[in-house]
């Protein structure tokens, strides 16, 4: 038998059999070619590309379609579709999955017409098909600007995924994948003020008392006084100014219990990974870092 023959595609969420025999059955066979098959416990590196049923719309869920996991613990987007969907995979095999409408993993089975609301722009410049971060209930949510008009913007809170079956191909890129995973979403920054900060001196920076506004965001400190609309008193994210909000901020959460909780990046979820690179990434680009604190785990 030629390893060819072990160079499979097949849609993993199908009721039809596999031709080449069971999951288990094929691991033998590649084990016995001395193939590296992925195995319950590794740590891999996998191209993700997604579309949705309807619109082929990006069902991406991913930083560049990559993502690192554990194979077999079932954590994190798209689980457990995508970690059954790996299993017996071997280097730069491709396979196909689907996550329907109440699967555990979608993100969000039905639409829900509540989520939809109209709030006022207040004079704001705004235009259909921004997205936009609303305090809605006390939860953070994303929402896309359906329509502006007289003085008013109505805010769509479905995921743009909802209702849909989405269709995925997963291709197996690295086995023991650990790091740089890490280190491609937090490069280290340029320059750092040679100045360390305890939590107790950082709570003073909270905008009150003509007291300029610090956040504290996976090991450094910025100065947010340039945004105090948003992250000062009575601001959207005031409640998180002289606090370390790492945990807070990869959870997308408004809830001050996450504020000063001791944290490490491996210990994150992927989804909550991302989360944080992305205000990392806006919060360098607009924000002076002065200075470091300590509070990991």
């Amino acid at each position: 038998m030629s390893r060819a023959i072990l160079k499979i595609n097949y849609t993993a969420s199908s009721e039809s059999k596999n031709p080449y025999g069971s999951e288990e059955e094929l691991q033998k066979m590649r084990e016995k070619l001395g193939t590296r098959v992925v195995q319950k416990g590794d740590k891999i590196q996998v191209l993700c590309v997604g579309k949705a049923e309807g619109n082929d719309f990006d069902a991406g869920m991913f930083d560049n379609d990559m993502t690192v996991f554990v194979a077999g613990e079932g954590k994190g987007l798209l689980m457990p579709a995508l970690d059954g969907a790996c299993m017996g995979l071997q280097l730069n095999e491709t396979r196909k999955f689907d996550v329907k409408p109440g699967d555990e993993g979608h993100p969000q089975s039905e639409r829900d017409e509540s989520l939809v609301v109209q709030v006022p722009t207040g004079g704001a410049k705004v235009n259909t098909g921004t997205t936009v971060r609303l305090n809605h209930e006390g939860q953070l949510r994303l929402a896309m600007v359906i329509k502006v008009e007289d003085g008013n913007a109505t805010l769509d809170m479905n995921d743009p995924l909802a209702g849909r079956v989405l269709h995925y191909e997963v291709t197996l890129k690295a086995f023991d994948a650990e790091v740089n995973r890490i280190k491609q979403l937090f490069p280290e920054p340029i320059h750092v003020p040679d100045r360390t900060f305890d939590l107790n001196e950082l709570r003073m920076y909270n905008g009150q008392n003509n007291m300029p506004i610090y956040l504290g965001c996976n090991g450094l400190v910025y100065d947010m006084t340039a945004g105090a609309k948003f992250y000062g008193p009575g601001g959207t994210y005031g409640f998180m100014a002289g606090y370390d909000a790492t945990v807070a901020l990869a959870k997308f959460s408004m809830n001050p219990g996450f504020l000063n909780q001791k944290w490490i990046l491996e210990e994150f979820e992927e989804n909550e990974l991302n989360t944080l690179a992305n205000y990392c990434r806006t919060f360098e680009k607009k924000y002076p870092i002065v200075g470091k604190y300590a509070n990991k785990k």
